[in-house]
């Protein structure tokens, strides 16, 4: 299956440097992913 994410900061890509890498990560883990589901894990009937 497929499955995108997107993160998106205000510094140009010029500019991008290992902690703008750094804090796009940190932000993506704390994302809750659902991968598709309308439904928070353990609501589904």
């Amino acid at each position: 299956f497929a499955y995108a994410e997107i993160w998106i900061t205000q510094d140009f890509w010029p500019d991008f440097r290992k902690k703008h890498l750094l804090q796009a990560l940190v932000d993506y883990q704390k994302r809750e992913r659902r991968f598709g589901d309308i439904y928070p894990q353990g609501d589904q009937n």
